[in-house]
């Protein structure tokens, strides 16, 4: 029986991904929060989205929650936050 070698190795990929422009300023701005549900997640979040408001005059935040933290948020979610947020804050508390 011959030996067969598999090579799980693979060039390089071409991104089809882009990121977002960067804001030249957050005041005004609204800001979206994903909290995934881990303990801790929403404060943590929460605590960083009220120092953004303090600092940057953030006119609104947005909180979304997500069902569990293992799977991503759901489309229609993700397509509500960012037709209504300038940016999303997304993160965990472990």
């Amino acid at each position: 029986m011959p030996v067969i070698i598999l090579d799980p190795t693979d060039g390089p990929r071409e991104s089809t991904e882009s990121t977002a422009t960067r804001l030249a300023s957050l005041q005004g701005r609204v800001l979206g929060i994903i909290d995934n549900g881990k303990h801790n997640s929403r404060y943590v979040l929460e605590q960083v989205a009220g120092l953004l408001k303090d600092k940057h005059a953030i006119k609104e935040v947005i909180l979304e929650i997500k069902n569990s933290a293992s799977l991503p948020i759901i489309q229609e979610r993700a397509q509500t936050l960012a037709g209504k947020c300038d940016m999303v804050l997304a993160g965990v508390g472990d």
